[in-house]
């Protein structure tokens, strides 16, 4: 690897995509795991922007409802919520039957 290709590979240029440049996303269904906090609730945030129904798919109920209430006074729209426990595979099956109905 030469010097040049290392530097270019450490110090890429800055994206020229960005959330914003994202298409409408009306009538599209998306489900974020952890979308109650971090880069879940960022994902989210941008989603809902964009007019797609999202749901917060978390273990805490108290948390999804006050991530999709704040949510909802950013952007006009609001989350669902959908109990998932990803350390329990039976409740893992029976969140992914309830999301599919």
């Amino acid at each position: 690897m030469s010097v040049l290709q290392w530097l270019q590979e450490s110090f890429p240029p800055p994206p020229t995509w960005r959330p914003e440049d994202a298409p409408d996303l009306t009538g599209k269904v998306v489900l974020v795991t952890g979308g109650n906090a971090g880069i879940g609730r960022e994902i989210t945030k941008a989603l809902l922007r964009k007019n797609a129904k999202v749901y917060i798919a978390t273990r805490s109920a108290d948390r999804a409802q006050e991530a999709i209430e704040a949510l909802a006074e950013e952007t006009g729209n609001k989350a669902e919520f959908l109990q998932l426990d990803l350390s329990d595979l039976v409740k893992v099956r029976e969140s992914a039957q309830a999301f599919s109905k």
